[in-house]
């Protein structure tokens, strides 16, 4: 960046954006959107899109799309979205990026007309710790989205949350002389949730690096909801909820401004209402039974009184000090200070009570100016400290902390192919195993269509001889063939016997066989192209064969046909008995070949169990070993 004049921070948050901007020659002087809505001056935008019915086109994002069917990206992104749409995450980032760049771009070219957005504007997008999306995929995202020129474009860098938030604290920590190798602790306590990051500064007194890290999802949403379920009933909220967020949040944002300014003290609380249907126009639609009338009976209006804005704060302030005291415990107290940051960070009761609780075991308890906007305002910081890192003295360490950033990131990446590369050879696999079963249907067909021609040849040259012979020659091939019959018959039973032993022998064989199989697999794969391409040849060299011989059959058979009327049916009786029997034969090998297979899969049965038994046996064994081990010791 040799001609950065602007630095934008982008908040891409988990359930609100928005974005802060700075001159680089001043950026105490940061600014921050928040036209985001006709009815709240805020400086975020709730991170939701409103799709049409095919998930193509955006029809609304931020505030106007939570009155529709919309999509929340931070649960949408983790997986955590019931009924999760057919929505591609690439594309729901880059339609939001999109969104949100066209009011950045818009903004900061209205505010320095002169400016070159895509050469003179470094980018600060900072994302949810528990994002997992690699740094170059969200490149890819704000270039599709327009925010840059190509996806090399050096005017964007991506960091965490923490990592903005550290930077904003360390900035008036260092006020409180915060030094190297000192350690702090950044309570962020969000609308939905406490962070809490144990940081230790680095030699630059600009760079931390995470000793801890803990999440908590009690916040002052969950309370505030819980008081309004008590009001107008648990069934009206989430009727509020589903089909009007929009007003919900106008009035939780309502009633979250007076938490602010709590004190905890009786005497300094006032009296607070708030008039439902100015706020909240639809709950008279949702709010039911005994909950509407004492609404109909308070027209409408709710009342804020000490002990209800107490017990919606004092929950989330015992939660954080727990969470404070076990991070100090794991530490040893080892913790120079605290730093409050997030919106409810600016609650005077808040600070008052940590303060009173951990005064005496951290040296500084801050809380930096604003906040509620510490993301937006480190993100703004960290785009300076990279532009100026060329003036900074100590620029190895700078160069070192970026490299392990950039390595680490390199080895998500690493993480990212490796799996895609499992997914390719589980799917490389399954191919090659149906690939695999193909093959063998092709044999098993190829030897089904050899029988069937062996058939079909063999029955034409029968049928050709015994009708050029004479009555007795062809009497005495029937004999022939009879001896031939039976000889197979007597074969059969040899066979029977021999299966009997080849039980026994294929037992041994197995073991031999299965080291074989591998290389036998790998033999196969390389054969299967050559043996595809035989088959195929040999088919139709087959079908040619078996056309020219019917032609010549046919024509041979009806010079032959009258003079044999009378030998044919004597002959079919007796071709149809030695068939009964060939038949009858056949299915004796065959139910041995079934005896034969149960007594295969009987053995491997008994084999499983065999061996099951053999480690029942060496467990008792180990157990009465020990039985005695313990007795020997005992005397």
């Amino acid at each position: 960046m040799y001609d950065c004049r602007v630095i934008v921070g982008i908040e891409f948050g988990a359930t609100h954006s928005g974005f802060g901007y700075a001159n680089i020659s001043s950026t105490e002087d940061i600014s921050f959107y928040n036209q985001w809505s006709e009815r709240l001056r805020t400086i975020r935008v709730p991170t939701v899109l409103s799709y049409d019915d095919e998930y193509e086109n955006v029809q609304s994002w931020g505030y106007p799309a939570l009155e529709s069917s919309h999509v929340e990206l931070f649960k949408f992104l983790l997986g955590e979205m019931e009924n999760k749409p057919p929505l591609p995450r690439e594309k729901a980032i880059s339609d939001y990026l999109h969104e949100l760049s066209k009011i950045v771009k818009e903004k900061i070219c209205r505010r320095w007309e002169s400016i070159d957005f895509y050469n003179q504007v470094l980018i600060i997008l900072t994302i949810p710790d528990n994002y997992k999306i690699s740094t170059w995929d969200m490149r890819e995202y704000a270039f599709k989205a327009g925010l840059l020129n190509d996806c090399y474009s050096q005017n964007f860098k991506l960091i965490t949350e923490s990592e903005a938030t550290a930077l904003f604290c360390i900035k008036y920590l260092r006020k409180c002389n915060l030094s190297a190798g000192e350690k702090f602790m950044v309570v962020e306590c969000g609308d939905s949730t406490i962070n809490l990051t144990t940081r230790m500064l680095l030699i630059d007194e600009k760079l931390s690096v995470v000793l801890e890290q803990i999440e908590d999802n009690c916040a002052v949403e969950q309370e505030l909801l819980k008081f309004l379920e008590q009001k107008i009933g648990s069934s009206a909220v989430s009727l509020l909820r589903k089909h009007q967020p929009q007003q919900l949040q106008y009035l939780q944002s309502a009633i979250k401004s007076f938490l602010t300014e709590f004190t905890g003290t009786q005497s300094e609380s006032s009296l607070i209402e708030f008039d439902l249907k100015e706020h909240c126009p639809s709950i008279t639609e949702y709010c039911e039974g005994e909950y509407h009338d004492n609404m109909v009976r308070d027209d409408w209006r709710i009342k804020l009184e000490f002990e209800d804005v107490k017990a919606m704060v004092d929950p989330v302030i015992e939660r954080t000090i727990q969470l404070i005291d076990s991070q100090l415990h794991l530490r040893n107290n080892d913790c120079f200070a605290l730093s409050l940051v997030g919106k409810f960070a600016k609650s005077i009761y808040f600070q008052l009570r940590i303060g009173e609780t951990f005064n005496k075991r951290v040296q500084f308890i801050s809380v930096p100016l604003h906040p509620e906007s510490a993301i937006m305002r480190g993100a703004v910081l960290y785009g300076q400290n990279y532009v100026n890192m060329s003036d900074n003295d100590n620029i190895i360490e700078n160069i070192q902390f970026h490299l392990s950033q950039t390595i680490k990131r390199l080895d998500e990446e690493k993480k990212k192919l490796q799996e895609d590369y499992n997914d390719l050879t589980n799917k490389y696999n399954e191919e090659a195993n149906q690939h695999q079963i193909t093959v063998e249907n092709l044999k098993n067909d190829i030897e089904g269509l050899e029988t069937h021609i062996e058939d079909i040849n063999q029955l034409h040259q029968t049928r050709i001889k015994l009708q050029e012979q004479r009555e007795s020659q062809m009497q005495n091939k029937l004999q022939d063939e009879i001896q031939t019959l039976n000889n197979n018959l007597n074969e059969y039973k040899l066979l029977y016997g021999n299966l009997q032993e080849k039980h026994g022998d294929l037992t041994n064989k197995y073991n031999e066989d299965a080291n074989q199989h591998q290389i036998i697999v790998e033999k196969l794969k390389s054969d299967i192209k050559d043996t595809e391409e035989k088959y195929l040849k040999n088919i139709q060299e087959l079908e040619n064969q078996i056309n020219d011989i019917n032609q010549q059959y046919q024509n041979k058979i009806k010079l032959q046909e009258q003079r044999e009327s009378q030998m044919q049916n004597k002959l079919q009786e007796e071709i149809q008995t030695l068939n009964n029997n060939f038949n009858d034969h056949k299915l004796l090998y065959n139910d041995l070949q079934e005896n034969y297979n149960d007594l295969t899969n009987k053995y491997s049965k008994e084999a499983n169990q065999h061996q099951i038994i053999v480690e029942n046996l060496n467990n008792d064994i180990k157990k009465l070993e020990n039985q005695i081990e313990d007795i020997n010791q005992q005397y």
